[in-house]
């Protein structure tokens, strides 16, 4: 039998002298790593505190993502700088740099940085940081076996995943869950009247790893790394699940994992074990959050984090509605059979929008998370496709238009920024080809040189690569209108305005059919009509090309043709 690396209280977890596991080679490796000078290179790093007291009041988007993901509301880096300066172990330390690059990552537009004195720009101190933790830390287990040293693993996962590089995060969610194992976290006791403070935030580190880990698995096409098990055993000793919204989502989101793992192409069964997984869906309700963000306290005020978890937890649930969905609204076609997955595909995709709207009122607009920004791309993607296909026109709501504006503003307005946000160009360039056609221009717009492959004069026909949707092939064919038939001009109402946070919910008809009507039904008399045909290619349901010799549905990334990795 292997002997226990880990002494446990009687919580479950790790001593917080959890620090380094007792073993006679670790006077020799601590000489080896030479912590000291670890600890002055870390130091180095560290703005000056006036820097750090700058930092903290630019917003508090960084706040609340503290407050998300380790239920935590300490409000300054600059008493968490005072106190990382007297500890001699470098994961401290660590851990409050990895605190000033997401402060960093989250600086509003417009901002100077002038006022922060900083040795360098904002975006090479991040790389710094991201550097130093990632290659003199996160790989030592003498210092990563420890609950700093695991939220040093965690943060870089939420700074890769803000910065778009999801293979980078789930590598570091992936290598967080197994050294929470190794510690003992997954054998903390469940709540309990008393717990020390260091029993309650290793609860809440575990939950958020758990979370994240299906999260990024279900965007990569990847398998989850920890069974629904460990959800089980955070109840109270019962043997009933626990029951928050988090937990019971993130069971839905290993169902539809598995479903992806298991079928490579619509089949019945696949077909069977998507409607056993939208009833459990839909017998969890979404929750109810302030749809109007200028009406809770300013700055770190608990109501606004409440807020900003709740719209998080909203989003992911319509989020596994879609994705549940979206592989057979891609197969329908004009087949009547799947019209129940296609509206509730479209359905969720306006709710996404919603809530990603509400989420940027919420930070301002200052909240950097490219994974969030395609979440939204890929919902105004499918409205788009929706009324690109041979049945759009009966699915259309008369808030479409509007939403898939709302998105492209947003898009716009980062891939303005210094640097531009590459993920929001790209994105951004898609949207716009897709709109074009749909409208009915009679080219695609000029814009489209970001990658984007042009439309081929003689051919009429353009080809996209998206992740998610495949290739996507738009044949242009004209014709003349036939007597007595009425041409459809698709081109979109004049949006009022783009705030959908504003406006009432989305209702759950798909819409007001007299008010679709009146955007697709209007008549011409003149000149020929340009039509599109709209094929979808062979889409892989999250899955990879296995040869690995054509381009797979989903490219791992963001980033640079869609590279989420680095």
């Amino acid at each position: 039998m292997l002997p226990s690396m880990a002494t446990h209280n009687d919580n479950g977890l790790n001593c917080s002298a959890a620090a380094t596991p007792t073993n006679e080679n670790a006077p020799a490796l601590a000489t080896t790593r030479d912590w000291e000078k670890l600890r002055h290179e870390l130091l180095d790093l560290l703005p000056s505190d006036s820097a750090l007291k700058r930092l903290e009041q630019a917003n508090s988007s960084w706040w609340l993502v503290r407050a998300q993901c380790f239920q935590e509301y300490e409000e300054s880096l600059l008493s968490s700088a005072m106190a990382a300066r007297s500890d001699n172990h470098p994961t401290v330390l660590a851990k409050v740099l990895l605190w000033v690059a997401i402060c960093l990552q989250q600086l509003p537009r417009g901002f100077d940085i002038e006022l922060l004195g900083l040795s360098y720009s904002p975006t090479r101190l991040i790389a710094m940081c991201v550097k130093i933790v990632a290659h003199s830390i996160s790989s030592d287990e003498t210092l990563v076996s420890n609950l700093d040293g695991l939220e040093c693993l965690v943060l870089l996962g939420v700074l890769y995943n803000n910065d778009g590089k999801l293979r980078s995060a789930w590598l570091c969610y992936r290598r967080a869950l197994n050294v929470a194992q190794i510690i003992g976290l997954h054998r903390v006791a469940p709540e309990s009247m008393e717990e020390s403070e260091s029993v309650s935030r290793a609860k809440h580190i575990w939950n958020h790893i758990i979370y994240a880990d299906r999260y990024l698995s279900l965007m990569l096409g990847l398998y989850h790394g920890i069974t629904d098990v460990a959800l089980d055993s955070k109840g109270n000793g019962n043997e009933t699940p626990s029951s928050s919204p988090m937990d019971l989502l993130c069971r839905i989101a290993g169902s539809i994992i598995e479903r992806n793992q298991k079928f490579s192409k619509i089949t019945p069964s696949m077909v069977r074990m998507t409607q056993t997984i939208d009833a459990e869906l839909m017998s969890t309700d979404p929750l109810s959050v302030v749809e109007d963000p200028t009406i809770l306290p300013p700055g770190k005020s608990l109501e606004r984090a409440q807020a900003y978890a709740k719209l998080m937890t909203r989003l992911w649930h319509y989020q596994l509605i879609a994705w549940l969905h979206l592989p057979l609204l891609l197969e329908s076609g004009t087949e009547r059979r799947y019209d129940y997955s296609r509206q509730s595909c479209l359905e969720a995709s306006r709710h996404m929008i919603t809530c990603y709207t509400s989420i940027r009122h919420l930070t301002a607009n200052s909240f950097c998370c490219k994974s969030l920004d395609f979440q939204a791309f890929t919902a105004a993607v499918t409205l788009l496709i929706n009324i690109l296909g041979p049945t759009g026109r009966s699915h259309l709501d008369s808030n479409d238009w509007t939403a898939i504006e709302t998105v492209m503003t947003s898009l716009e307005t980062l891939a303005e920024g210094q640097p531009p946000d590459k993920v929001a160009t790209r994105g951004l360039s898609v949207l716009r080809t897709l709109k074009s056609v749909a409208t009915r221009n009679n080219t695609p717009q000029s814009d489209i040189s970001d990658g984007l492959p042009p439309m081929d004069c003689q051919s009429r026909r353009i080809k996209l690569d998206i992740p998610y949707f495949g290739t996507i092939s738009i044949d242009y064919s004209t014709r003349s209108g036939l007597p007595g038939q009425q041409r459809l001009n698709n081109v979109p109402p004049k949006p009022t305005g783009t705030d959908l946070a504003a406006n009432s919910a989305l209702s759950s008809n798909v819409g007001n059919a007299a008010e679709a009507s009146a955007v697709h039904e209007q008549a011409t008399d003149v000149g020929p009509l340009l039509e599109a045909r709209l094929e979808l290619g062979p889409a892989d349901i999250w899955s990879f090309d296995p040869d690995l010799t054509a381009l797979p549905s989903f490219l791992p990334g963001l980033e640079d043709s869609w590279d989420l990795g680095l």
